[in-house]
């Protein structure tokens, strides 16, 4: 019943306290929590930066997120991840970004004539 709920997502980096910020395979930002039982830190669950996990939404937000980290999938190198890819369920689509977002002043015209300073008040600075 609860495995409809299940997603993949990358780790974009450890928050503390054992929350994750996440990347989702749409492109969506969020953060996660370890599921309790995968907070004992043994080789198996250490949980690492651009590792894949399955999320599962609860539907409870609880420590300010809704998700909970319910599994390690593996890092990019592990063959569990490469079959995953190669059967198409780990496709990763970058987040539509819309125009002008990097630079806010693009397409402004910068006024380059200083012809307006007095030097008087640049002495009294």
């Amino acid at each position: 019943m609860l495995e409809e709920y299940v997603e993949y997502a990358r780790i974009v980096k450890p928050l503390g306290s054992s929350r994750f910020q996440l990347e989702k395979l749409n492109g969506h930002s969020v953060e996660a929590s370890l599921k309790g039982e995968l907070r004992n830190k043994s080789k198996n669950n250490k949980i690492e930066k651009m590792d894949w996990v399955k999320i599962q939404d609860i539907g409870i937000k609880s420590n300010g997120s809704s998700f909970k980290i319910i599994e390690r999938v593996g890092n990019d190198k592990d063959k569990n991840v490469k079959d995953l890819k190669k059967s198409g369920i780990l496709v990763y689509k970058e987040p539509e970004s819309k125009v002008g977002d990097d630079d806010i002043f693009e397409n402004e015209e910068v006024d380059t004539n200083n012809e307006d300073i007095n030097e008087d008040s640049i002495d009294d600075l």
